[in-house]
């Protein structure tokens, strides 16, 4: 794993939005042009995603990019504003989790 709990909330972001989608990691990384194992590793928070990676996801999921980069690491050094936005970012992960689970029943 690269980092702390706030970075590994853009990784969980993706991999529930592409649950979410029902798309496996296979059709994603043929969609994405990108081995599987670099989805999955995406997907574990052993990588990083790139912004070309967030990019091609978000244009595949027809969702904004600055969606996306909600979960990423920082968007200041204010360290206010990055409380703030980490606490929604962890709700709205939350919220997608249980999305998800409710989808799989």
């Amino acid at each position: 794993m690269y980092g702390n709990e706030e970075a590994l909330l853009i990784n969980k972001a993706l991999k529930l939005v592409r649950s979410f989608h029902n798309c496996t990691q296979t059709e994603l990384s043929k969609d994405l042009n990108v081995s599987v194992s670099f989805v999955c590793e995406i997907e574990s928070g052993k990588k990083k995603p790139t912004v070309e990676y967030l990019r091609a996801f978000s244009r595949r999921f027809k969702i904004p990019l600055s969606s996306l980069i909600l979960f990423s690491e920082y968007v200041s050094d204010k360290e206010p504003v990055k409380g703030i936005r980490f606490s929604a970012s962890k709700k709205i992960v939350k919220l997608l989790e249980w999305i998800d689970e409710i989808g799989q029943k």
